[in-house]
């Protein structure tokens, strides 16, 4: 490949770079294009929210499920809870968020900038002494990540939602077993006293979750609300076989 060929990709980096620069740079200098702003993240969140919603169900069941299946076959189905709570927060999270923003999102907002280029509206800016780039670009990058974030717990919430409902529903795991589960990686303490009965017969208990190290504290809470509501009955056992007699 001749020189010139090789100039043309070498100089498109660099214009790239240039940019990156001028915009983590103004981004720190007034004024700022609030408006614009605002448009952008509405903007953002209105080409993404559906596509987000679309891919964090399937992509955490997904994973869920190939999970569940070694656990179930361990006998620690309890433990989906943890599993769900991971693969939302550490796996479908980010990997949904990058897609859905990189995707769709900035593909609209590149399309918009290379329209106004082609009508040129970005040389009239720099005509009329208006710098683009903390104008247009500055508000786009804002918006991207203000609404990844905001994407970001979208996913987390509606995946465990999902993960609840298909553990519980589809693969039998005691939905109480489920809801344990997911503080075990965090090392919060949790204690779940009974709650009452649904209909005379299937029980239903109430959590207390507290911060780190916090573990006295929910232990008097969960003991306080214990003696208050008077829910638990102590177990009730068959009569003792006599293997005696034979």
């Amino acid at each position: 490949m001749t020189g010139r060929a090789w100039s043309k990709p070498a100089f498109a980096i660099g214009d790239f770079v240039v940019l990156v620069g001028e915009t983590f740079a103004a981004m720190w200098h007034p004024p700022f294009a609030w408006r614009e702003l605002l448009e952008q993240i509405w903007f953002v969140a209105r080409v993404s929210i559906v596509p987000t919603l679309v891919l964090s169900i399937p992509y955490t069941v997904l994973i869920v499920f190939t999970l569940n299946i070694v656990l179930l076959e361990v006998g620690a189905g309890d433990l989906s809870g943890a599993g769900a709570a991971l693969a939302s927060v550490t796996q479908v999270g980010p990997v949904v968020t990058a897609i859905v923003v990189s995707g769709a999102a900035a593909t609209a907002m590149c399309a918009d900038l290379g329209a106004r280029t082609i009508r040129e509206e970005i040389d009239a800016m720099k005509v009329i002494g208006v710098n683009p780039v903390p104008a247009l670009v500055v508000p786009r990058v804002l918006a991207a990540t203000f609404v990844a974030l905001m994407l970001y717990s979208v996913v987390a919430v509606v995946g465990l939602f999902g993960s609840y409902f298909f553990v519980v529903f589809i693969q039998h795991v005691t939905p109480g077993a489920f809801v344990a589960g997911m503080t075990l990686l965090t090392g919060l303490p949790q204690v779940t006293v009974p709650a009452g009965f649904l209909g005379d017969r299937y029980p239903f208990g109430v959590s207390f979750l507290g911060r780190l190290w916090a573990d006295r504290r929910v232990l008097a809470l969960a003991y306080a609300y214990e003696q208050a509501t008077k829910h638990r009955r102590p177990p009730a056992f068959g009569p003792t076989a006599d293997l005696s007699r034979r």
